[in-house]
């Protein structure tokens, strides 16, 4: 299985704006695929340091703000809060890491969700021999 491969099924179950926007912060993260493939889960959560490329808020605000209305839908799809995009202590503004971070969850989960599958059935057709 391939990096494109994979990103192109799993991009193929958004509509709209999301696929080209979760392909953008894809990128922006700067994750090795190879490394993604040995151990998916360390890459579920970015705030821990894992996905390079959105480590700081340099990298994440350009992309919350550009992506904010694809968040927005996504979230509201999902039945998500939107006050989670706010800043804690604040009604009225935008916490754009926390969009980016957002944004990436949700393709990572899939992602995660698409390798995991693919092994166990590589796996039961191996062993199906």
């Amino acid at each position: 299985m391939t990096e494109k491969q994979v990103l192109k099924t799993v991009l193929a179950s958004f509509d709209g704006e999301t696929p080209e926007a979760l392909q953008e912060i894809w990128t922006a993260s700067k994750i090795d695929f190879d490394e993604f493939l040995e151990r998916p889960d360390e890459f579920r959560d970015p705030s821990t340091g894992a996905v390079t490329g959105l480590i700081y808020y340099d990298d994440t605000k350009p992309l919350g703000k550009k992506w904010l209305h694809v968040a927005l839908v996504e979230a509201n799809r999902l039945g998500y809060e939107l006050r989670h995009f706010l800043y804690e202590h604040t009604e009225d503004e935008v916490d754009f890491n926390f969009v980016c971070w957002f944004l990436y969850e949700l393709l990572i989960i899939q992602m995660i969700d698409y390798v995991e599958t693919a092994k166990e059935e590589e796996e039961e057709e191996d062993f199906n021999f």
